[in-house]
């Protein structure tokens, strides 16, 4: 998700747009996740951007049963999200 926030919004921009993404993806909100997703114009991404973009989706589609995390931290359980705060701070 960081590199595809950086190759749609470069700059401030995109850490804007990485922060949402990771608070959907964390706030049990993949399927609208996955619908922002599915709703970009892939035919205007560059050839980079669009392989970013599919492993993106790829990945929320793949993992979507992975990612309930309202109920990890109902449980008390971690839920990881420092990988994606540490890439969000390296931006």
């Amino acid at each position: 998700m960081t590199n595809l926030a950086k190759l749609l919004r470069p700059g401030a921009a995109g850490e804007k747009t990485l922060e949402r993404l990771v608070s959907s993806a964390q706030a049990r909100r993949r399927s609208r996740l996955l619908a922002v997703l599915n709703k970009l114009e892939t035919r205007k991404m560059t050839d980079e951007t669009r392989v970013e973009y599919e492993k993106a989706r790829t990945y929320l589609q793949t993992n979507a049963h992975r990612m309930d995390y309202p109920e990890y931290l109902r449980r008390g359980w971690q839920i990881g999200s420092g990988s994606w705060n540490r890439r969000a701070r390296r931006w």
